[in-house]
């Protein structure tokens, strides 16, 4: 191999490898099915729980009614939430916060919720 093949080689190798070493972490998604008891719990909910979602990366990409289904019969509920976070562990971290805990008994007094926590792919 020439000497300007091996060198272009060795630095693909170490790009790859200091891509590698710093990749970023699969995000986290938390995908709520919101079914609504009454609505009095939610301005106060949601004052306390966005400092909350920012302290651990969430951001609400989707918090709304259900859509149009497409395909199959869409599971019932008011609204459906999604959050993502730079991971799961922040995810994680975020509903194990000892300040989010009276947050979840609040939202209990006026919907119950599904929330299933899912990784996001990576190629």
């Amino acid at each position: 191999m020439s000497s300007w093949k091996a060198a272009v080689f060795a630095n693909l190798l170490a790009a790859f490898s200091i891509g590698a070493l710093h990749a970023e972490e699969a995000k986290g998604y938390l995908v709520g099915l919101v079914h609504l008891t009454n609505k009095d719990w939610i301005a106060e909910y949601r004052s306390q729980n966005g400092p909350l979602l920012e302290k651990y990366g969430g951001r609400i990409l989707v918090r709304g009614p259900a859509a149009e289904v497409l395909e199959g019969e869409a599971p019932e509920a008011d609204a459906i939430l999604l959050v993502e976070f730079p991971s799961i562990q922040q995810a994680q971290a975020w509903y194990q916060d000892p300040e989010y805990q009276p947050l979840i008994e609040l939202r209990q007094t006026g919907a119950d919720v599904d929330f299933v926590l899912v990784e996001e792919l990576q190629p």
